[in-house]
């Protein structure tokens, strides 16, 4: 692991030698997207509101959240082909310390994935030291197999570099089994607090489960269900969506009201896709309540609605171990969200 400070790493000099380098990100614009996955702003910024002003109109009380979380690159992927046998990943990152309720290997780590025979087995994840931004490592890979590598699920790359070294052909990957995105909305859970690295967010297992693109719209502690977030993501081409908006509803009133209009939008922009309503865990029930009543009504009206509940997935006493603080799910908590989506979308999202 190299470190340095930002004149350095933008120095030529400082790459290692031997390797030809990828530039697929600089000063958060992605310029090759090719080979990049999960942007849901596609105009070159590593965005997923273009413009987020609508949306902190209807969310004066989060503004914050959502400026600094809005390019944070949870469900961004890199996915490439090579014969190389190792790789150099350099990043330019803009936050220099751990997020709160995680490691820094899900906060600011890069999670090294390769496809065998159709299945994601996990090879490593990088990430740099406390208060460094600046960082490239070698990472040793199988040549010739696809590798995905998921970007950090709390920061925001500005710089991102992939190092071939010389003689070695760089490609794209294959694309995924299914083409259109699984979208996801969320609070920090659905983020991927408190995985232990990237890779491990729920939202991610579901992609590499379903062999599927996704694309993370999750804002921690600012999942507040705005019209103007609702008509953003309804002009997605999708093959799902899950909706994980409870936690960040500290006002009844306001979810009764806001929770159905954000799924009708949706709903009339797409009207035969699975949409998934995951309940609160550790919620008041009345939300849970809500949600129900909705998924009732329109599961009677033929619509293509599915219902999870949160609590009823982890056994009274297991609870302590699935969350990290009785709320921020661990991977084992990850991992039994991820496989109750997947039980409900295999079979019935189209390749």
């Amino acid at each position: 692991m190299k470190y340095f400070d930002e004149t350095s790493f933008y120095k030529s000099e400082s790459k290692e030698s031997g390797y030809k380098y990828y530039n697929l990100i600089r000063g958060g614009v992605f310029t090759d997207g090719g080979f990049l996955y999960g942007v849901p702003y596609k105009n070159g910024k590593m965005h997923k509101v273009d413009d987020i002003t609508g949306v902190k109109a209807e969310n004066e009380t989060n503004t914050r959240e959502l400026d600094d979380f809005n390019d944070c690159t949870c469900g961004v992927r890199v996915r490439f082909c090579t014969d190389a046998e190792t790789v150099a990943l350099r990043a330019g990152l803009k936050r220099k310390w751990a997020f709160r309720k995680m490691n820094l290997y899900n906060s600011s780590g890069f999670d090294f994935y390769q496809v065998a025979d159709g299945k994601y087995c996990h090879g490593t994840v990088t990430g740099p030291e406390e208060g460094k931004q600046f960082f490239e490592d070698i990472i040793h890979i199988k040549p010739d197999y696809p590798v995905q590598i998921y970007l950090p699920n709390y920061n925001s790359v500005h710089t991102f570099e992939i190092g071939i070294p010389d003689g070695c052909w760089f490609g794209e990957a294959p694309g995924y089994k299914v083409k259109k995105p699984v979208v996801f909305y969320g609070n920090s859970i659905t983020q991927g607090a408190a995985a232990s690295r990237s890779g491990n967010s729920f939202p991610n297992i579901v992609s590499r489960k379903l062999d599927c693109d996704i694309l993370n719209y999750s804002f921690s502690g600012a999942c507040k269900g705005e019209r103007k977030m609702a008509q953003t993501i309804a002009g997605q081409d999708m093959a799902a969506m899950v909706i994980d908006y409870t936690r960040n509803a500290r006002v009844m009133e306001e979810f009764r009201a806001r929770y159905p209009a954000f799924y009708k939008i949706i709903r009339d922009a797409h009207p035969a896709i699975p949409i998934i309503f995951l309940g609160g865990f550790h919620c008041p029930p009345q939300y849970d309540e809500v949600i129900y009543q909705l998924y009732e009504s329109e599961a009677k009206a033929g619509r293509n609605v599915f219902y999870i509940s949160q609590n009823e997935l982890f056994k009274k006493e297991e609870k302590f171990y699935l969350s990290m603080d009785g709320t921020h799910y661990t991977d084992m908590g990850m991992f039994r969200v991820a496989k109750s989506i997947v039980n409900i979308l295999q079979g019935r999202i189209e390749e």
